[in-house]
C-alpha cells in the first residue's frame, strides 16, 4: 500500500520535471552541439531531484498544510468574533516598502562588487588574495 502511494507521488514529480529535462537535453545537443558527457551521472542527479521533490512536497502536505489550515481557521474565527478593523496600508506606502526591499539589497550588492573589484586582479594594479575567478560579478561589471 505504501509503495503504491510513493509510486504515485514519484510519477507526479517525473511528469513535472520531464519537460524541463527534455528541453535541456535538446538545447544542449542540438543548439549548443555539446554531447551529453557523463549521462549516467546526470541521470542519477535527475533521479535524486525527482525523489527530493517528492519527499519535499510530501513534507509540505503532511506538515505545513495542516498548520496553515489551522492558522486560517483560528484567524477567521478571531476576525469574526472581534471588533478590531484590520490596518490597511496605502498604495503609496506599499510601493515605498517594495522599493526599499529591492533597493537596499541592491545597494549592498553594489558595494560588495565594488570592493571585490578594488582587491581583484582585474584592476591590474593590485594582486591581493582574491582572484578574478573568485568573483564572477567582476566579469559582469567590467563587461568581460
Amino acid at each position: 500500500m505504501l509503495s503504491k502511494y510513493a509510486w504515485i507521488r514519484i510519477k507526479e514529480q517525473v511528469s513535472s520535471v520531464a519537460f524541463i529535462i527534455l528541453y535541456l537535453v535538446v538545447f544542449q545537443t542540438l543548439i549548443l552541439s555539446v554531447p551529453l558527457s557523463n549521462a549516467l551521472g546526470i541521470a542519477g542527479g535527475i533521479a535524486l531531484v525527482v525523489f527530493g521533490l517528492a519527499f519535499f512536497l510530501e513534507g509540505l502536505i503532511l506538515g505545513l498544510m495542516p498548520l496553515g489550515e489551522t492558522c486560517l481557521e483560528v484567524g477567521a474565527a478571531g476576525a469574526v468574533s472581534s471588533n478590531v478593523n484590520p490596518v490597511l496600508i496605502s498604495e503609496e506606502t506599499s510601493i515605498t516598502m517594495i522599493r526599499s526591499a529591492i533597493s537596499i539589497p541592491a545597494d549592498i550588492t553594489d558595494k560588495v562588487v565594488d570592493r571585490l573589484l578594488e582587491i581583484s586582479t582585474i584592476n591590474e594594479n593590485n594582486t591581493e588574495r582574491i582572484q578574478v575567478l573568485d568573483s564572477p560579478a567582476a566579469y559582469v561589471r567590467n563587461g568581460l
